[in-house]
């Protein structure tokens, strides 16, 4: 009885289609020794993916009609990539057409993970950092 309650309830603010998808965990992992660019994994897949390959599987997903674009995303960051990486795996995820996005940040040495919002629009350069700090923050 409560799981229906709480099915219909969740029916109210979501699409069906978001309610019958089931989320993808997308991990991004630093470069490695000797590579040039991070590479992913997409639930917990072996084989890890490039950039390319990671769009193509995103586009895959967003383009599934039983998936489609608000099939909820979590993205797991190591908190030892570049923010450019990061900004890049964010471009990405909105230029396949992903909705229903969230981002978390994890350290290898430790269980516990800190969601964050990534704001790739609202990046500046260095030489404003003092401009940045007296400006009020908006919401």
């Amino acid at each position: 009885m409560i799981k229906h309650l709480i099915s219909a309830l969740a029916g109210l603010t979501l699409s069906v289609a978001a309610i019958a998808a089931e989320p993808v965990v997308v991990q991004a992992y630093p470069t490695a020794k000797g590579a040039k660019y991070p590479t992913y994994t997409v639930d917990n897949a072996k084989k890890r993916l490039t950039f390319d390959e990671l769009g193509r599987t995103l586009g895959a997903v967003a383009g599934d009609p039983a998936r489609g674009r608000e099939t909820p995303v979590a993205v797991l960051a190591d908190s030892q990539l570049k923010l450019d990486d990061v900004n890049n795996v964010v471009g990405l995820i909105g230029s396949v057409g992903l909705t229903n996005v969230r981002y978390y940040a994890f350290g290898k040495g430790s269980p516990m993970m800190s969601e964050f919002v990534p704001q790739a629009s609202r990046a500046f350069g260095r030489d404003k950092l003092n401009e940045m700090l007296n400006t009020p923050r908006t919401k």
